[in-house]
């Protein structure tokens, strides 16, 4: 049986890494996630904060259009825009997008 090694590094988000795993790290991190699924099987993963409980914000990749097309659709503006690195090192240009929530 192989032993599991245990790390602080952010779980995969490739597939490898059961998705009960991936919830917890960042549920620890103060993070709330949101899982999509098609016909049963996980496609998507939203991870977001809420500031104040006014505000949802979450950050996407801006490599991909139609993920910020779709956080627009949902009333989501992006406020900042940075450079971040993953885990792997590589450098990725990230929006930080803002909901105002209503009560």
């Amino acid at each position: 049986m192989r032993k599991r090694s245990v790390s602080n590094k952010a779980p995969s988000r490739n597939g490898n890494q059961p998705y009960i795993m991936v919830m917890s790290y960042y549920f620890k991190k103060g993070e709330q996630v949101f899982i999509g699924y098609i016909d049963e099987q996980p496609v998507a993963m939203l991870r977001f904060t809420l500031s104040g409980k006014t505000i949802c914000e979450c950050k996407v990749r801006m490599s991909v259009p139609r993920n910020i097309e779709s956080y627009h659709s949902l009333g989501y503006s992006v406020t900042k825009e940075s450079k971040e690195k993953n885990r792997n090192g590589c450098s990725l240009s990230v929006a930080t997008m803002e909901k105002q929530l209503t009560n």
